[in-house]
């Protein structure tokens, strides 16, 4: 059995169909046939269900697609692992996040630190979180809500737990209080972000667990708008309590949620069958320091 087969057997069994699978290949839809069959022939077993230009894998060949995505995982570790060995020097870390509110600052001490590695962050949904994860786009994702989305490759551990609390705008009678209890948000106005995105999710889930009926004035896929549209007194709006220690908004403009226990889970994610680099060891263990500084602060 060579590589070459290998790769021509999960480029089929990707697309589904062999004569796309030879177009993207470079090849001739007889050569990649012959290769199928001679692999099947060699394995003594059937991989493929046909039917008309369509193929799709049997229970055998899921199996076999299973090991051969293995090898190439390992090859591919083991060629990542020998050029880290080569170069120690200029590195490149690619995180993927769907909580961006939490980033700037672990960024600016990481490289503080860590001068030769660059940093490209991906602001992205839960779904396609998982999906660069999965495929080697993204060497780590720092999010929340991840556990909606469980996979057998990935790992995670939880970074950091923080409440929600509540902008006001000025001059809103809740800023007479000195707290907000879950019955005085009924109704009010509501500044929020839009489905995809985390923060909505935990605010969804938080509203639902309490039976909150507010009324959503403004949906903006435009976080960093959400305070001004609070300051301008259009309406209320949620927000990490650890946002609040890196900005300048005035405290007289924040309450805390009584019974908002620490619900709001921000979680370190990866791919376990990937070989980790030195430069991704670094930031992992520089990450879980950092958050649990971060938690520290909200004691």
């Amino acid at each position: 059995m060579e590589l070459r087969q290998m790769k021509y057997f999960l480029k089929a069994a990707e697309l589904e169909n062999l004569t796309q699978a030879a177009k993207s290949l470079h090849m001739a839809q007889p050569n990649l046939s012959l290769s199928i069959s001679k692999l099947e022939e060699e394995l003594s077993v059937k991989l493929f269900d046909r039917a008309g230009k369509h193929i799709v894998l049997n229970e055998k060949g899921k199996i076999a697609e299973n090991y051969m995505k293995n090898i190439f995982s390992t090859l591919d570790n083991m060629k990542k692992e020998l050029m880290d060995q080569e170069n120690q020097e200029n590195s490149r870390l690619e995180i993927a996040t769907n909580v961006g509110l939490y980033m700037p600052k672990l960024i600016k001490l990481f490289i503080q630190e860590y001068p030769n590695i660059q940093i490209h962050q991906s602001s992205v949904n839960s779904t396609r979180i998982h999906h660069m994860l999965l495929n080697n786009e993204a060497d780590f994702a720092i999010g929340m809500s991840i556990s909606q989305f469980p996979h057998p490759d990935l790992d995670n551990c939880p970074l950091f737990k923080e409440r929600l609390c509540l902008l006001i705008p000025e001059g809103h009678p809740l800023l007479q209080k000195k707290s907000v209890c879950p019955e005085d948000l009924n109704g009010l106005p509501l500044i929020t972000s839009s489905p995809k995105f985390a923060i909505r999710i935990g605010v969804d889930e938080f509203l639902k667990k309490h039976n909150i009926q507010m009324n959503i004035i403004v949906e903006t896929t435009d976080t960093t708008a959400i305070w001004r549209y609070v300051l301008e007194g259009i309406g209320v709006a949620f927000t990490p309590e650890s946002s609040l220690l890196d900005s300048n908004l005035p405290v007289k403009h924040w309450l805390p949620i009584v019974s908002a226990e620490k619900e709001h889970t921000i979680h370190l994610i990866w791919n376990k069958k990937r070989y980790q680099n030195h430069t991704m060891r670094a930031f992992k263990s520089f990450a879980i320091d950092y958050f649990k500084e971060k938690e520290k602060q909200l004691m």
